[in-house]
C-alpha cells in the first residue's frame, strides 16, 4: 500500500502521525510526505521521506492582520477562511501533480490540513484524517472550511466541494473526547514529540515530588513568560516540590530569578522525563495532553486559546486534572499553588489519570489500524 502523508505546517501536527507512519513502514508499506519547508526538520528527525512544496507558512501569510483570542472566545472564522484560501490556493496544483506521479492508495492527513481533501478528491482515493486530540472544533468548523473553499474546489474540478473523509482516526480516548466531536475510529496513542539527548539529571529519580511544565512550540512569548513566572512563583511556596520548566532560550533571561528547585531547560521532548513527574502543567496542547494522559499523570491546564481550553475542560470532567481558563487567575501564583497542591495530594486526580491511561492502553494498536486500512483501500488505483 502507498500512503501519501500530508500535514498542516506545524511540527506538532505532524508528530502525532509519525508512529502510525512507522507502523506502516514496518509492515512493508510505502509512505511519502508532501509538506511545506516548515516540516523538513521534523520529517528528517522522524526518518520520513518527503517532497517540499510551496513557501514557508509564515512567509506566505506575512502581512495578514491577526488578533489574539480569549480562551473561551470563538475563533476568528473570517480570518481563518482567508488563510485557508491562501494556503490551499498556493499548494493544491503542485500537490496534485506530485500525487498523480506517485499514485497513492490513500491520503493520510491531520484534521487541519485542507489541501489533502482536494488532492484525495481529484485523485479519487480515500482521505484518512488523523485527529490531533480533544477536538470538537474541527467538527464544528468543517462546514465553514467547505464553504470557504467551495469556489476553489469548483475551479479545481470538484463541483461538490471538499470530499468527506473516508475515516477519521482518533488517538484521544473516548471518555476524554469532546461530546460534540464527530464519530471516529479510536486508535492507540503512541507518543512522538521529537528526538533529543537524554540529560543526565533525567536518568536519576527525583529527590522531591516533581512537576513538568511545558507550553509547546506555538505559545506566544508573552503567554509563555507570564505563565512560567506564575508557576515558578507558585513552586517557591511548595518546599517539597521541584519543577522542570521548558522555556525558549531567548525568553529565559527575561523570566527573572527562580528558586533552586526550579530547573529551566530549553524546549525538549518531554517524553524523556515525563514518567519521573507527578504532575504535568501545560497550555492544553494535544501532544502534551495526550502524553500526560497516556502516562497516567494528572494535569494542570492553563489554556490560551478556545481549542486548548477544550482539552482542559475535558480533563477536569474525567477527574484527571484541573483547568484554570482565565488569564487573571492564571497569573496568580496563589491559585496556581493551590491547584498544584490539590493535584499532588488529592488521590482522586491520580486515580482519574490512571484510569485514563488504562483506557488508552486498551485502544486499537497501530499495526491493526494499518491492516484495517490495507484491507479496505489498497490497490484501488489512481485516476
Amino acid at each position: 500500500m502507498r500512503i501519501l502523508l500530508m500535514s498542516s505546517p506545524v511540527a506538532t501536527h505532524l508528530m502525532p502521525m509519525v508512529p502510525l507512519v512507522w507502523a506502516a513502514r514496518a509492515m512493508g508499506h510505502e509512505v511519502v510526505l508532501l509538506c511545506r519547508p516548515d516540516l523538513v526538520e521534523t520529517a528528517r528527525s522522524a526518518g520520513i521521506s518527503y517532497v517540499v512544496l510551496g513557501q514557508r507558512y509564515e512567509e506566505l501569510m506575512r502581512g495578514r492582520r491577526r488578533r489574539s483570542q480569549p480562551a473561551h472566545d470563538e475563533p476568528p472564522w473570517e480570518e481563518l477562511a482567508e488563510a485557508w484560501r491562501t494556503a490551499v490556493g498556493e499548494l493544491w496544483r503542485p500537490a496534485v501533480a506530485c500525487a498523480r506521479k506517485w499514485r497513492p492508495d490513500l491520503v493520510l492527513a491531520d484534521s487541519l490540513e485542507f489541501t489533502a481533501p482536494v488532492v484525495a478528491g481529484l485523485l479519487g482515493v480515500p482521505l484518512v484524517q488523523h485527529r490531533l486530540g480533544v477536538d470538537s472544533w474541527t467538527t464544528r468548523g468543517w462546514p465553514r472550511v467547505r464553504e470557504a473553499l467551495a469556489t476553489l474546489c469548483a475551479e479545481a474540478g470538484l463541483p461538490e466541494g471538499l470530499p468527506e473523509p473516508a475515516v477519521v482516526l482518533d488517538p484521544c480516548p473516548p471518555s476524554l473526547q469532546a461530546p460534540a466531536a464527530a464519530p471516529a475510529m479510536p486508535i492507540r496513542f503512541a507518543p512522538f514529540n521529537g528526538v533529543a539527548e537524554v540529560p543526565g539529571w533525567a536518568m536519576s529519580p527525583p529527590t522531591r515530588r516533581r512537576i513538568c511544565v511545558s507550553f509547546g512550540y506555538r505559545t506566544s512569548a508573552g503567554d509563555e513568560l507570564r505563565l512560567a513566572r506564575a508557576i515558578v512563583d507558585a513552586v517557591a511556596g511548595l518546599p517539597d516540590v521541584e519543577a522542570v520548566v521548558t522555556i525558549s532560550p531567548e525568553h529565559r533571561g527575561r523570566l527573572g530569578p527562580v528558586v533552586e528547585r526550579v530547573r529551566l531547560v530549553p524546549p525538549t521532548p518531554i517524553n524523556v522525563f515525563v514518567r519521573s513527574c507527578d504532575v504535568v502543567v501545560h497550555h492544553g496542547g494535544s501532544g502534551t495532553g495526550l502524553l500526560a494522559a497516556a502516562t497516567g499523570r494528572p494535569q494542570l491546564v492553563l489554556p490560551v486559546t478556545p481549542w486548548t481550553a477544550e482539552h482542559g475542560e475535558r480533563v477536569a470532567a474525567v477527574s484527571a486534572g484541573i483547568t484554570i481558563g482565565l488569564a487573571e487567575p492564571q497569573d496568580d501564583p496563589d491559585q496556581i499553588r493551590a491547584a498544584l497542591r490539590r493535584l499532588l495530594d488529592d488521590g482522586r486526580y491520580a486515580a482519574g489519570a490512571r484510569e485514563l491511561a488504562a483506557e488508552m492502553a486498551r485502544m486499537r494498536p497501530l499495526p491493526e489500524v494499518i491492516e484495517h486500512l490495507r484491507r479496505r483501500y489498497a490497490d484501488r488505483g489512481v485516476v
